[in-house]
Order: structure tokens, then sequence, then C-alpha cells
């Protein structure tokens, strides 16, 4: 054979496995170096064919060990671009991008041959109000490990109790670094996620963070979900488009990771010719009593409150609202329906479905929402994401046969699911570089169908759409229905 056909054979052959790894695999990593966003990258596209062979690639040998065969597959051959904050892109012997950020003794930290460790902190302390327990979240996992875990590996993974707090999060994420896992996750909170970016980038450990502010200048933290300014934007997007007429009121609390999702809410009705009649700023969500706002809100003729506080401070507003007959339309950028004094079904709760009260309660979350609805209901099975819910339901029947799974249960459900798809788009050479190099080249990939899109938020935001619930009263409880899906702009 001459080195003309042994080369063609080589170009075939690579071409042929790059066409493998995207049949394989629903997440893509296409495109670029990352896109609009706070971090400006250079747009740098990967090739849509391998680079001309300038060197022979040794072929593996029988006694090459598995480190060795890593070191082999990952080594980069071709610089793909550099990001505005210096990091390096290449593009590896197997067609995957791979970053510079970590050096080789901190690359593979948490993954081996047999096992991936993964840490996530959470809100634990309110296990209760929120029927939720650590065990109930491995179940997504147990799932995965007894069907063959990923590329063969076991995927164990750890949870930390946050408290619910910004403080919190720095010690439950010193808790997951003494057990060194491959890669850190942060639950639900506002103030939780800009805390644990700040431990991310001080410690230099790969973190995936929740909804959060806008940040520049992040090297070692990303997100699937939206920044707070386009949660803000869209509900104020939402109201321009579905509440025209009404007086608008906002109650938010007045801090950095909080304020600007009610500014982006301001400015958007703004566009749509409606105004804030009156805005209360409250200091944190522990705000004990919202007598005094309800006043002004219901003297001022407000018909629509904006309330940009956590779940527990939306509990206690809903609460005393009904209390004080007063009965608005309410917009969350939470979409919890669990505490039990607002349904009135848990042990704290007071018996009344203090929801069902009000001509809507709105949120706008990014997972669909988990319509659990009464038994008998017969249009469930047209829900789109039916299937995954029963998947849940069989899941949990298997591993937590004595828990009931709820809609914060569906919430980790799904973002587990997402994190399995990037780890099988990883690859069985994953590391934290190649990791970080998908996502700075436009990873792609979906949660139920609703896109994630680095390339769209400078390779280090995939999230830019949502899904908006409204409550309905069904028996002596509410629900939520999804009204709207994968709504990225009203």
């Amino acid at each position: 054979m001459s080195n003309n056909q042994l080369r063609q054979g080589r170009v075939l052959a690579f071409i042929l496995l790059i066409a493998l790894i995207g049949t394989a695999c629903t997440g893509r990593f296409p495109g670029r170096l990352g896109g609009k966003g706070k971090q400006e990258v250079e747009t740098i596209a990967l090739p849509t064919t391998p680079p001309e062979a300038t060197e022979t690639v040794e072929a593996p040998v029988a006694e090459e060990s598995e480190q060795e065969r890593v070191a082999r597959a990952t080594r980069p051959r071709r610089v793909l671009g550099t990001t505005a904050g210096g990091t390096t892109v290449s593009q590896t012997e197997s067609g995957l991008p791979i970053a510079d950020i970590w050096p080789a003794d901190q690359d593979r930290v948490g993954i081996s041959a047999n096992e991936i460790k993964l840490c996530m902190h959470a809100a634990f302390l309110l296990g209760p109000v929120f029927d939720n327990h650590p065990d109930d979240e491995r179940v997504y996992w147990d799932a995965v490990n007894a069907a063959g875990g990923v590329h063969g590996r076991k995927v164990s993974i750890q949870f930390t109790d946050d408290q619910y707090v910004a403080s919190g999060t720095t010690a439950a994420l010193n808790q997951c670094k003494q057990s060194n896992p491959f890669l850190y996750m942060g639950g639900v909170g506002f103030d939780q996620a800009p805390a644990g970016r700040d431990w991310a980038e001080t410690n230099k450990l790969p973190y995936l963070y929740n909804l959060a502010v806008e940040a520049s200048n992040l090297k070692y933290s990303w997100s699937f979900l939206p920044s707070i300014e386009k949660n803000g934007r869209l509900l104020g997007e939402f109201v321009g488009s579905r509440f025209q007429g009404k007086t608008v009121g906002v109650i938010y609390v007045n801090s950095d990771n909080w304020r600007a999702g009610y500014k982006e809410f301001q400015a958007a009705i703004v566009k749509d010719g409606m105004s804030v009649k009156r805005a209360e700023p409250i200091s944190s969500n522990n705000h004990p009593d919202f007598g005094s706002i309800i006043f002004n809100m219901q003297r001022d003729g407000v018909d629509l409150v904006l309330a940009y506080i956590n779940a527990l401070a939306l509990n206690r507003f809903i609460v005393q609202a009904d209390g004080q007959s007063y009965h608005p339309v309410i917009l969350s950028p939470d979409g919890f329906d669990l505490v039990p004094d607002v349904v009135g079904n848990g042990p704290d709760g007071d018996g009344i479905d203090h929801m069902a009260r009000f001509p809507g309660i709105y949120a706008a979350w990014v997972s669909p929402a988990y319509e659990i609805g009464p038994p008998n209901e017969k249009a469930r099975p047209s829900v789109p994401w039916y299937s995954e819910m029963e998947a849940m339901k069989s899941a949990y029947k298997t591993y937590r046969p004595n828990k009931t799974p709820n809609d914060v249960d569906f919430m980790f459900w799904l973002y587990m699911k997402t994190v399995h798809q990037m780890l099988i788009d990883c690859s069985k050479d994953c590391s934290r570089n190649i990791l970080a190099g998908l996502m700075l080249t436009g990873y792609k990939t979906n949660i139920l169908d609703c896109p994630i899109d680095f390339s769209m938020g400078g390779g280090r935001v995939g999230g830019h759409y949502h899904n908006i619930y409204k409550s309905e009263p069904v028996g002596n409880r509410s629900f939520w229905r999804q009204i709207e899906t994968c709504k990225k702009e009203f």
C-alpha cells in the first residue's frame, strides 16, 4: 500500500470516529469558543475535518496502561484558540476540545477507570419543608449505575448541606473538597450560587452553579441555567405580553444577588408601556413580617406583585396576604409549590390551600413542571415529559420505595440527567480540561428538548430558556400547570 493510500485511510478512519461519536451522543460541541456574554472569547470554529497528519500517530501497544492510553488520546495536537481570559483550547488526538486550565496532576482527580466522584451542595437543612433528603437525589445515579454507569464507570455522589445561605455554601464546598471529587455542583439558591463561584475561583476547582447574577472573568465556573438578569427580563416580558392594564408592585431582596433581576424586570415592562407603581425592598429573605408591605400595596391599588424573594419568604407573603384579604396576581422566580403552609397539606400546615385564593401565582423556572395532579387526571399522558416522570417514579419504586417523588425531586432528576449526558459526551477519556473545552467551544445539549447552548453564553452559561407555571387548585390543594414551554423571550 502506498504512503498516499495509508494517509487517506487514516483520514477516513478519523472521520468515521467523529461520526460515531456524534451519533452516540445527543449533546454536541459545535461551532466556536464562546459568543455573546459577560466574558467575551474569540469565536474560533472547530474544524469540520480532521487536521492534516503532520506526524505519525503511534499505535497503542499491548502493554499500554490505562494512564498511558488516556495521556496519548488526550494529547493536544492543534490549538483552536484562546479565550479573552487566557485559556487556550486545543484539539486532542481523539477530536475532542481540551482546555489548558488544570495541570496533569489535577486534571483527572476524582475520575478513575472504575469511578467518577461528584459532590453537590444543597439546602438539606430544609429537607422536611421541601420533603427532600440526600438519599432521594441519589436515585438517578443508582439507576445509571445499575445500567452500567458512564463508560463503564460507576458514579458516586456526595451531598453536603449549605443550609440555604451563602455562608453555608463555603462550608459545604470545603466538606466536598475533603473527598476530592471530579466535579463540584451547586443546588438552588440565588445567594448560594455566587458564593459557590467565589469559592471555586479561589480554589481553582470545576464548579457547576445554579441561577446567579452575571459575572465576568470566571475561569473555573459554568452554568446550565439562565442568569438572574435573564430570569427577571423574561418575567417582565411575560407581564408585558399578558397583563397590560395591571398596576405593578415589586418586593425584592435589596442585595447584589437579587436586585439585578428586579431591575431587568422593571426595564422590560417599561418597554411595554408599563411601570412599577410601588417597590418594596427587604434586607434579606428572613424578613419576618410582610404586613405593612401588604397594606401599602393594597392602598396603592397594586393588583400584580413580582415577589423577587426566595420560596420560604414567598410562603410567608402568600399566607399573610391571604390573611389580609389581599389577592393580587403573583409572579415568582422560584418554581416550588411544596412549602406546607402554602399548600396546606404538610405536618406544619394549617390545612388551608392559601394559593387557591389568588387569581394566579406564576413562576418561571428552567425545568418543566412536575404536574403531579390528582390520580385520575386523564390528560397527564399528553404532557411531553410524561415518560420522564414515569421513568423517575419507576426508579424511586426500586431504590427509594417509601418516598413519593415530588417536584423538587424532578428538578434534581433532570439536573443529574443533564450532567449524565455531559459526562457521556466527555468520552471515555474524560478529564476536567476536556469538560472545560467542551463548554468553551459551545457545547450543546438539552433538558427535555429545551436547548442548552454554551455558544450563546460566552462558553460559560448554557441556559437561556424558561418554562412558565401557573398555580391551579385541584381538590384540597393547588398544583402547577405549565402554560409556556422553553421560552427565551416574549
